[in-house]
């Protein structure tokens, strides 16, 4: 269904029930990892953020100002307000959204057809992805910029490559 609304979830499992998808276009057997979001936490960290609790956030890969509920948590504010609290904020992202601009910083993010990765989509299966062009503008992917504020050299693809080499 795309929400973690339980209501919304049960609804759509009745009309894949009564249109007969259940066993063929709905697999219940076999997990899907890849969108695996927690609203409550969400909505926990947005108070803290609308509290002042939280000194620093790094977003990565996500557009919350524009994607996420209008009002939030027991404060019932916008994510983009509770953004405002934050002293610093570093958005790591492909474009210039509605996100990266309420931030500190942005540190531009790769397409991802210039990126490496590894996926585990399903409960035993787990791929690499590599890039499939050369990057076209001055960008570092996300994960590569973690790592650089971490103190490590590596490039994102060697790291990815390394870690699988030693599996």
């Amino acid at each position: 269904s795309g929400s973690n609304d339980v209501n919304v979830q049960v609804v759509v499992a009745e009309i894949n029930r009564v249109l007969k998808n259940t066993g063929t276009t709905v697999d219940l057997e076999n997990t899907l990892n890849i969108r695996k979001g927690n609203d409550v936490d969400f909505a926990t960290l947005v108070n803290n953020m609308a509290a002042g609790a939280v000194d620093a956030i790094l977003i990565a890969g996500v557009n919350p100002v524009y994607t996420s509920p209008a009002k939030l948590g027991a404060k019932k504010v916008s994510f983009k307000t509770a953004l405002s609290k934050v002293n610093l904020k570093v958005y790591l992202g492909d474009r210039l959204d509605e996100t990266g601009a309420e931030v500190d910083y942005i540190l531009p993010d790769n397409h991802y057809l210039e990126s490496w990765n590894d996926y585990n989509p399903t409960k035993g299966v787990y791929n690499i992805a590599q890039p499939l062009i050369s990057k076209l503008f001055s960008t570092r992917q996300w994960q590569e910029s973690l790592l650089s504020l971490a103190g490590n050299t590596a490039t994102y693809g060697d790291y990815v490559q390394a870690n699988w080499t030693a599996m």
